[in-house]
């Protein structure tokens, strides 16, 4: 099978331009290098009316996009201070002493505490690690028992 390409020949066209108004040139007037400013403002005033329509349906669909975006947040945002609400109830009856089915009252909080006659630096009180110790030296204190002593190491 036999391939016919059929040679093309170049077709010249002659575009028809009017001179230009300012130069009298063989170009447009709003491609008339002397007046640059002009030329400048009319190029971008094109290429801002074509994407006009295309910025502002971006806009729109922006738009739409936020306020669904604000009423979900609202919404999450209502639903977690309801959450919290409901843990810092909880908290707050734990520390008040009461058990989760208030049936029972806590019998250790009319206690008061006992403060030891010597102090300890503390290095942050917040420290659970300095609570503890604090614990543990309060004990060994009230009880007149002596420290153990650290293992020591034979090195030979």
């Amino acid at each position: 099978m036999e391939a016919h390409v059929a040679s093309t020949q170049p077709t010249q066209v002659n575009k028809i331009t009017t001179p230009c108004e300012i130069c009298n040139g063989p170009h447009d007037t709003h491609n008339c290098m002397e007046n640059l400013k002009q030329a400048f403002v009319e190029y971008a005033s094109l290429r801002t009316d074509e994407a006009g329509g295309l910025v502002s349906e971006f806009m729109a669909s922006q738009d739409a996009r936020l306020s669904k975006f604000e009423a979900d947040f609202k919404q999450q945002q209502s639903e977690m201070t309801d959450k919290i609400d409901t843990v810092w109830k909880a908290i707050i009856n734990r520390i008040a002493g009461t058990l989760p089915s208030d049936a029972v009252k806590n019998p250790k909080l009319g206690t008061t505490p006992v403060l030891s006659v010597r102090s300890y630096p503390t290095i942050d009180p917040q420290c659970s690690l300095t609570l503890l110790t604090q614990s543990m030296l309060s004990r060994h204190i009230s009880r007149r028992q002596p420290f153990p002593k650290p293992a020591s190491s034979n090195r030979d």
